[in-house]
């Protein structure tokens, strides 16, 4: 136990970043650490400074940095949006959509509260480029806007991740970006946590970060 090789590890996450690259570290921590039970809690990146502040958990996997006294975080991975499209609209099929085609199309937004970095930065690039999309729904899960999409029901931005999610009636395309707007993913824990476990756990999300951040899959 003391050196990290059995015990119990908790790590915590928003849930796009089970899409990807989190399975690739737990995969990593569980063939190297076999004896280590690691504990799964998808919770919004305000719950989890919370469940950090409480000790419930040890490695936490969120969307904005964690300044807080006590803890500490680092950027995982920044990932650029793409458009996520019906297959039958003429967007998915277009040689090179563009974001000033976003204008007037059915548009399906992300919520304010535990995504509220998302909507503004998504709303704040259509106000600064002169777009106006008609915003048709605004939720705050990735998994439940690509469902809508599915659907048929507007057109999304989401992380480059969310791309490994597969729907039959929903393409994923390439979308240029003014600079800086991407989606984040950060690491956060107590710098007085002292799970013998805790520093293999971290080497193992950072190299699966890494790892698509160097190679991420064709959509």
């Amino acid at each position: 136990a003391a050196l990290g090789e059995s015990g119990a590890l908790t790590i915590s996450f928003v849930a796009s970043a089970v899409y990807d690259f989190l399975p690739r570290a737990i995969t990593q921590i569980r063939r190297e650490r076999p004896g280590v039970a690691i504990n799964l809690l998808e919770i919004t990146t305000f719950e989890q400074l919370q469940a950090l502040r409480g000790r419930r958990v040890d490695l936490a996997v969120v969307r904005e940095p964690l300044q807080q006294p006590g803890l500490v975080s680092e950027c995982l991975l920044r990932e650029p949006f793409v458009l996520a499209a019906p297959v039958g609209h003429p967007l998915a099929q277009h040689p090179a959509p563009t974001l000033a085609m976003l204008h007037g199309e059915p548009f399906i937004l992300y919520a304010h509260g535990a995504w509220q970095p998302f909507n503004e930065l998504h709303t704040g690039l259509f106000r600064a480029s002169g777009i106006q999309p008609d915003y048709v729904q605004s939720l705050g899960s990735t998994l439940t806007i690509l469902s809508l999409v599915n659907a048929g029901l507007g057109l999304a931005l989401v992380p480059r991740g969310a791309s490994a999610i597969r729907f039959q009636q929903v393409c994923f395309r390439e979308l240029p970006l003014p600079p800086g707007i991407c989606a984040e993913l950060h690491l956060a824990w107590r710098d007085d946590n002292d799970n013998p476990a805790l520093e293999a756990a971290r080497e193992a999300v950072r190299q699966a970060a890494g790892d698509i951040a160097q190679g991420p899959p064709p959509l």
